[in-house]
């Protein structure tokens, strides 16, 4: 039985009878024979397209390349059918299988990711014609998982140039500028705190390894990133190592932790007052108070007050989470010490009633 089937399957494949090759065609495929079934449809296939055959024919051969797991040509084969016959009743299950099989193919993220994209625009066309579809959770699902990866290939890319450094250039602007687009592109991906953290670690570095001219700035800035981590991941993996950055930050800023005395005639030399200074350094100590008093509140409204049974047995975890995020602000000097010293460094713009002045 065996040789009799091998033999008329290579006597169909040297006919020239479009109907006959169609029959065994068919056959195969319902055998399973999936190969046998590719090689008879491929050089039929545009003949059978204009005929009622045509959407039977495509699906027949986009599949059978689906069972044999080649996804790229099985994924041509769908798109092609859905394109050609979308009122059919199988258009939305090639449509999702076009997709699919682009999904199976995306690469590792350090490779190139062109089927990526081609996976993820498949898989948004069957959401958009089939918003409430058979597949629409699967598809969902799939389309995170792809949207994960082109954030995580970005975080890799900002992680280089991170490594790098100053190597032929500032790479830590390089690597924060990659990952704030990773970031907007990708709001939802599961590295968002790889990310975020990333660029406090690029800012940081950065600020230690600046020219006198620009490191307050950049000092500033990256105390900024600091609290936008701590608000936004107030439980993070990363918060000990960011604590670590944070009084790294302060110690290289120089403000000092405690009460200094201070020469007030020689501090007043730019306005010639010292009263003008006084309310100067009040008003900037005033903003900062205000601005870390709301820092903290956001960051403590993580922790809010067991309601449930469930919430309470966590109460002893989060107690402990939410005396670290308390003690990360008792760390700060006191906001009049850091107006001084912004003072002290120029940093401050105020406007007086001659006209706006700079310190």
């Amino acid at each position: 039985m065996l040789l009799s089937s091998c033999g008329e399957y290579y006597k169909v494949q040297k006919s020239t009878d479009v109907a006959e090759r169609y029959s065994f065609a068919k056959k195969s495929y319902n055998q399973k024979k999936y190969s046998r079934t590719i090689s008879l449809l491929e050089d039929i296939l545009s003949s059978l397209a204009p005929t009622a055959e045509g959407p039977q024919s495509t699906y027949l051969m986009a599949n059978s390349h689906y069972e044999l797991g080649h996804e790229m040509e099985a994924a041509t084969f769908f798109q092609r059918y859905y394109n050609s016959y979308p009122k059919s009743p199988r258009a939305a299950e090639t449509l999702y299988k076009a997709g699919y099989c682009l999904y199976k193919a995306s690469p590792e993220a350090r490779l190139d990711q062109t089927a990526t994209y081609s996976a993820i625009k498949e898989l948004q066309a069957y959401l958009d014609t089939y918003p409430k579809g058979e597949y629409e959770e699967e598809v969902l699902g799939m389309l995170f998982r792809l949207q994960d990866k082109l954030a995580y290939k970005q975080f890799l890319a900002s992680e280089l140039y991170y490594n790098l450094g100053l190597y032929l250039g500032n790479n830590y602007q390089s690597c924060v500028i990659t990952a704030q687009n990773a970031l907007k592109d990708f709001p939802h991906t599961k590295y968002k705190e790889d990310l975020v953290f990333l660029i406090l670690k690029a800012k940081a570095k950065e600020a230690e390894l600046s020219v006198m001219s620009k490191q307050q700035e950049r000092l500033r800035g990256a105390i900024d990133q600091y609290y936008i981590y701590l608000n936004t991941f107030p439980r993070g993996r990363f918060i000990k190592e960011a604590q670590h950055l944070y009084e790294k930050l302060w110690r290289q800023k120089k403000v000092p932790r405690t009460t200094v005395s201070r020469d007030m005639v020689s501090l007043s030399k730019d306005t010639g007052n010292v009263y003008e200074t006084l309310m100067i350094i009040a008003k900037r100590a005033n903003q900062i108070s205000q601005e870390i008093k709301e820092s903290l509140q956001d960051s403590l409204q993580e922790f809010a007050p067991a309601t449930t049974t469930e919430d309470k047995l966590v109460d002893n975890v989060m107690n402990e989470e939410q005396i670290n995020c308390s003690r990360s602000y008792e760390r700060i000097p006191k906001s009049t010490l850091i107006a001084t010293q912004e003072y002290k460094n120029g940093e401050l713009f105020y406007e007086m009633p001659k006209g706006k002045k700079e310190a």
